[in-house]
């Protein structure tokens, strides 16, 4: 199926939130490490291999980093594949595992993270349709008829 305009807004959402903070701090510091590098370079005798140092915590920094954009391209692939996966739960569960809650169908062989406002929401008698992006994996839709 095609992803709707709502669906879309979803999706740009959470790239905004999952690119955008990570960002923030990265840069911030990033900034404080450099400054804070060149001050002391330019104004105190510093030993050797401070540079090196400072580079590594940079690249240690770093990486956490295109952990967040790696997960922004997923979802970007998403958005322009345009495809989204809806699939109806006629037996399914709902699994408390740490401080995350799971619908989960051992029939349809189905586990999804759910947000823990919607639990009260869904009858659990009732057949549940699940619409979430391919690779991703963002939640779009769950519904025990077709109004979300």
């Amino acid at each position: 199926m095609e992803l709707n305009n709502n669906d879309k807004k979803r999706i740009w959402l959470e790239i905004k939130i999952s690119t955008i903070i990570p960002t923030i701090l990265f840069v911030l510091l990033l900034s404080i490490l450099v400054i804070g590098s060149g001050i002391t370079t330019f104004f105190i005798n510093v030993k050797p291999g401070f540079l090196n140092r400072s580079l590594t915590i940079l690249l240690f920094l770093f990486i956490p980093f295109l952990y967040f954009v790696w997960l922004s391209a997923i979802k970007y692939i998403d958005l322009k594949r345009n495809t989204k996966i809806t699939i109806q739960l006629g037996n399914y569960e709902f699994k408390k595992r740490k401080n995350d809650i799971f619908v989960v169908s051992e029939k349809e062989n189905f586990k999804m993270k759910i947000f823990e406002d919607l639990i009260p929401l869904i009858d659990v008698n009732s057949p549940l349709t699940v619409e979430y992006t391919k690779y991703s994996k963002v939640l779009l839709f769950v519904s025990n008829d077709k109004q979300n």
